[in-house]
């Protein structure tokens, strides 16, 4: 029973794993902030290091959390369905607050987490209509939504803290052939400060990338 019950809440993380690009693609960008799901995660896109708080995370959840356990009970038993759907709220709440905040505000440490972070932030700057795995491009390849991220273009206000020598404003060279950051003139960007954030929100929602 024990091990019965293990397994369901295991599943329920691969579940998660297995449709995390779906979740992305379609409740993060396709309804355009129709949910609190898509506006939060629109926001992320139109804000550098903007992530919600758990309790908007909670509140994101609950609905998805709520059709997946009324079709695990009904498929299976209480417990069960319970379980499966406990593992998916499990991966839902905790990666985001452990490797996609890792992404974006630490440098990597590891090949793959240099891999994965170009992956993303391809999806970031270049083309948020591709990309959208967070783990493996396997499903985006298998979907037709992968694209092989060239050198990225990053608006200097969104570049992350990692990625840049706070000296020079420039990328280290450790990250040079992976990324290159765009600039403003210094007084024009001062003078449009305020409408950078809402121009930048409206590109999210455009499922366009951020301009310089």
């Amino acid at each position: 029973m024990i091990f019965d019950y293990t397994l369901a809440f295991v599943a329920g993380v691969a579940f998660w794993v297995l449709i995390l690009n779906d979740l992305h693609h379609y409740l993060g960008h396709k309804l355009k902030g129709r949910l609190q799901f898509s506006s939060n995660h629109l926001k992320h896109h139109g804000a550098k290091d903007w992530f919600e708080t758990i309790r908007a995370q909670l509140g994101a959840m609950l609905p998805i959390f709520a059709v997946i356990a009324l079709i695990g009970v009904v498929a299976t038993d209480i417990a069960t369905g319970l379980l499966f759907a406990g593992g998916f709220a499990a991966g839902y709440l905790v990666f985001p607050r452990i490797w996609h905040m890792h992404m974006h505000m630490a440098a990597p440490k590891t090949a793959y987490g240099r891999w994965m972070r170009k992956h993303h932030f391809h999806h970031h700057f270049a083309n948020p209509k591709s990309n959208y795995g967070l783990v493996t491009p396997l499903f985006d390849m298998l979907w037709g939504m992968y694209e092989q991220p060239a050198r990225i273009a990053i608006p200097e206000r969104h570049a992350m803290d990692w990625l840049v020598d706070p000296a020079t404003g420039k990328v280290l060279p450790a990250y040079e052939q992976d990324y290159r950051i765009v600039s403003r003139d210094h007084g024009e960007a001062l003078l449009d400060q305020v409408d950078e954030v809402a121009a930048d929100l409206d590109a999210a929602y455009a499922s366009v990338p951020p301009t310089a």
